[in-house]
């Protein structure tokens, strides 16, 4: 059983993979790791990418659906999720990760990030 901040931390994952168009979202991108104790825990996150090529049927759905949908995820659909898993934050973290999504620019800056590879 995931913690509430395993279930968090997926929550923002999901809303990260929508707001960024990272449809590369397939079951396979999320995983666990074993600690000691026969504990399971959420491993880092990885495979984050944005993927924009208008008319591709596999960059136009997420691989994973949110509320029943793999196209035209609204944010009702992203708080229904988060209702659903009784995240009492998820409008708080849709609005954060949306802020930083929207900022890239900024925090690429801040990161060093080569202004060709933005």
């Amino acid at each position: 059983k995931l913690t509430y901040a395993e279930a968090e931390q997926m929550f923002r994952r999901m809303v990260f993979n929508v707001i960024a168009r990272n449809c590369d979202d397939h079951s396979k991108n999320f995983s666990f790791i074993l600690k000691q104790g026969d504990r399971w825990r959420l491993a880092p996150a990885y495979d984050l990418c944005h993927a924009y090529r208008p008319g591709s049927e596999w960059v136009s759905r997420h691989a994973l659906s949110v509320n029943g949908k793999r196209e035209n995820i609204t944010r009702e659909d992203l708080i229904v999720i988060g209702r659903s898993i009784r995240n009492k934050k998820a409008e708080e973290i849709i609005d954060q990760v949306n802020d930083t999504v929207h900022n890239w620019n900024y925090y690429a800056d801040k990161a060093g990030v080569d202004k060709d590879k933005k």
